[in-house]
């Protein structure tokens, strides 16, 4: 197979683009490479949505999931929205158990947040955002 390059003559910020544009491919999986190295695609594989932080008192969702919160309350969401941030005082449930620290939680489980009285504050469940319908 034969390359033919043609030499066009442009500007300095165009000839930048034709380089990074051929050269995307290449960062793109570079970027899949470290996602993996990271973890994230082994979190996606075990059906993880949400990680539980909870000295932080912080919700982090995984991968391409969102999440559906039933109840009432106040909450601080960050990150766009990835990230949500409990008041003092509120504690996460897993399936009925404490979280003590950190605890990554699959779509099998049920998540609840609890006022100090034991009291359902927010009820969270895990959507995939294919799945989302408004």
């Amino acid at each position: 197979m034969q390359t033919l390059l043609l030499r066009i003559p442009l500007g300095k910020s165009l000839r930048l683009l034709a380089v990074l544009l051929l050269l995307s491919p290449v960062f793109l999986f570079c970027f899949e490479q470290r996602g993996a190295a990271t973890g994230s695609s082994a979190l996606e594989g075990d059906k993880v949505w949400l990680i539980v932080k909870a000295r932080e008192r912080r919700l982090e969702l995984v991968g391409d999931y969102s999440y559906r919160m039933d109840g009432s309350g106040q909450v601080n969401f960050k990150e766009g929205g990835r990230v949500v941030e409990l008041p003092e005082g509120l504690t996460v449930l897993v399936d009925d158990k404490r979280v003590e620290g950190e605890q990554r939680v699959n779509e099998d489980e049920t998540v609840r947040v609890v006022n100090s009285r034991g009291e359902t504050l927010w009820k969270l469940s895990p959507v995939r955002k294919g799945e989302m319908s408004w």
